[in-house]
């Protein structure tokens, strides 16, 4: 038997009203209580039933966001490209944010379905093989299939298996434009220092790096590739370790953070990029720009993937027409040759992007 508003206003031991206004946002309550009733949402894995609420064909105006950070130059682009549309429609945006964490994920989802959206952006890095994983694909699932026709659109990550459109770039692609960069320039022991290995994004830019290296006649060396979260430190730490243990001389960095912390790793060490190791990132942000010398990367458009998004998300709840989760949206991506795979290089300083 699913559980009912009453029951997680019993566990949080506040009034039915009281949970209906944490729900719904119409009334202030105080933080300890709205702390109270979303730990009483997720340990009961309550998820409001819209027939009940009498909202079911009633627009509320509330956009649920659920990405992994609001810190991450890359996410902060995509919710500005969400929040500039909405706010044109004087559209309400509750963010939430994951940190990559798959159960901080289900219960933002739980969490985000009690305001009652009408519609879902979400930057998903669930892998249902894993408990909470599931717990987010099954959620995901039982939205799409609901009565109530709440749209979910996918942002970074193709998701046909739970019925919901994507509008993503093409990591795969971009990967392989990148390390085809470093091939040309004549480097051919290219390290791969990637984000975490179980994310999907990680794993597509993988595929692409191993794709240009196999085009090339490059064979694949395992021993050149590292894990790690998308930061600085992350960059910094494996490329000090691959350095004591490997003739290098190319890195292809997850991200531009990665790559960021690549390059201190490489000067404090003594080497010189990009005369000893070449370095090209991912997601042009602008701090790349800022660090000597400046990262050479491929433009991920998060700005425009993130107003894509809203745009279509919108689309979908005026008309309520089906979504086709079996056709994704790609935005192109393009390489920005900097300093750091060639000196002569001199772009303009061009911020017209974030």
């Amino acid at each position: 038997m699913q559980p009912s508003i009453r029951d997680v206003a019993k566990l949080a031991g506040v009034s039915v009203s009281t949970v209906s206004n944490v729900r719904t946002g119409n009334k202030y309550v105080r933080p300890e209580l709205v702390k109270r009733v979303n730990d009483a949402i997720a340990e009961l894995d309550y998820v409001p039933n819209p027939m009940a609420s009498g909202l079911r064909g009633k627009k509320n105006h509330i956009i649920g966001v659920i990405i992994p950070s609001y810190t991450h130059i890359f996410h902060s682009q995509i919710l500005k490209g969400i929040q500039e549309v909405c706010f044109g429609r004087n559209l309400i945006i509750n963010t939430y944010t994951t940190d990559m964490d798959q159960k901080i994920e289900e219960q933002c989802l739980r969490i985000c379905l009690t305001s009652q959206p009408d519609g879902i952006i979400i930057s998903s890095y669930a892998n249902d093989a894993e408990k909470h994983g599931a717990k987010c694909y099954s959620l995901l699932r039982s939205i799409t299939k609901s009565k109530k026709n709440i749209p979910i659109i996918s942002i970074e990550r193709y998701l046909p298996i739970v019925g919901v459109e994507s509008i993503l770039s093409d990591y795969e692609e971009a990967s392989f434009q990148a390390v085809q960069h470093l091939i040309r320039l004549g480097r051919k022991n290219i390290a791969h220092i990637a984000g975490r290995a179980m994310y999907d994004v990680t794993q597509k830019r993988l595929s692409g790096y191993k794709r240009a290296l196999e085009s090339a006649g490059i064979p694949f060396d395992p021993a050149l590739i590292r894990y790690g979260p998308f930061l600085p430190e992350n960059g910094y730490s494996n490329m000090k370790d691959l350095l004591t243990q490997e003739d290098i001389d190319a890195v292809f960095a997850g991200n531009d953070e990665i790559g960021i912390g690549a390059i201190k790793a490489i000067k404090d060490t003594g080497y010189h990029v990009p005369d000893d190791i070449a370095i090209i990132g991912t997601d042009n942000i602008y701090t790349g720009t800022l660090i000597s010398p400046s990262l050479s990367t491929i433009d991920i458009p998060s700005y425009r993937l993130g107003k894509t998004a809203i745009t279509r998300l919108l689309e979908l709840i005026d008309s309520e027409e089906k979504p086709n989760y079996l056709a994704p949206t790609y935005l192109k991506t393009k390489i920005i040759v900097r300093n750091s795979t060639d000196t002569s290089m001199h772009p303009p300083w061009d911020i017209s992007g974030w």
